[in-house]
């Protein structure tokens, strides 16, 4: 009789250190400076953020993608989402004002008992939204059913005290716009490009890809950069495999550029000075 109690006291202990246990981060996530998407084509999912989002793991600010910020896991828990098979995609608090934590997770299985959040729509997408009123906090929580694809949670905390600069403002349009991107995008596309840049296709430039860094690399960041009032602005991104076709051709408008081939740490391996020319490649500039 005692050695049962004990047995079962055992697995109900093991069971409630599982169940408040850290949550495990999902792998192969790609986050840089300048660019206001996270992206992971492992899951092939990518998520809008804003341009004050900085990678950082150290610190009170910026985005993470293997740690946690002090409140999270108490947060999470308090949402409902500190559970099997919740992992998180990052953790952030923005650079700027108003500040905010929050945190993006990928679910193993999805939400099926909704009961108690509000179904929202942006044209063809649907999403749902939970507010919840903890202690001194205020938490609001967006689910993302994806079809064919793991679902997604996004989850932002505040102070109360914090409120009247009403920064769930900004969570509200980045749910908006991730649940249509993740709901309506039929192709997963692994490149980027600043917002107002011309696409026009007859501006189709071509960037020949230095095969022999695959040697030592599985993946390589293209970064192009345009020179506007002599800085470079970061104009375009790309992330490259081997299987990529050679050369890789995108649209760029007439200018000149610095075209940067980075490995995963973000390490240059190789760049050159280049500007499109009216034979629609890109030439060096001696």
């Amino acid at each position: 009789m005692f050695k049962s109690i004990l047995k079962l006291g055992i697995i109900l202990g093991l069971g409630l250190i599982t169940s408040c246990s850290s949550p495990k981060f999902v792998k192969g996530g790609y986050f840089l400076n300048g660019i206001d998407r996270y992206f992971n084509p492992k899951e092939e999912t990518n998520i809008w953020v804003y341009y004050n989002f900085r990678p950082r793991e150290t610190g009170q600010m910026g985005l993470k993608i293997q740690s946690l910020y002090l409140q999270d896991k108490e947060m999470l828990k308090n949402a409902g989402l500190l559970k099997k098979g919740n992992k998180v995609m990052f953790s952030v608090v923005p650079d700027n004002p108003p500040y905010y934590n929050m945190l993006v997770l990928q679910h193993d299985n999805p939400i099926k008992n909704l009961e108690g959040y509000q179904m929202l729509k942006n044209g063809d997408s649907k999403y749902y939204q939970k507010d919840l009123e903890v202690d001194k906090f205020l938490l609001r929580h967006y689910y993302i059913p994806v079809a064919n694809k793991k679902s997604i949670s996004m989850l932002s905390y505040i102070s109360k005290k914090e409120s009247r600069f009403k920064p769930f403002n900004q969570f509200d349009y980045l749910a908006k716009i991730n649940a249509a991107a993740l709901q309506l995008e039929k192709n997963y596309r692994m490149s980027w490009r600043i917002s107002g840049m011309d696409e026009s296709p007859n501006n189709k430039a071509r960037i020949t890809v230095p095969q022999e860094l695959f040697k030592k690399e599985k993946k390589l960041l293209l970064m192009v950069s345009e020179e506007i009032n002599k800085e470079w602005i970061l104009s375009y991104f790309h992330l490259v495999t081997n299987k990529d076709p050679n050369p890789l051709q995108i649209n760029l408008p007439p200018g000149k550029f610095l075209v940067q081939f980075l490995n995963e740490k973000e390490q240059i391996l190789k760049e050159e000075v280049m500007e499109p020319t009216n034979q629609q490649s890109i030439i060096p500039i001696n």
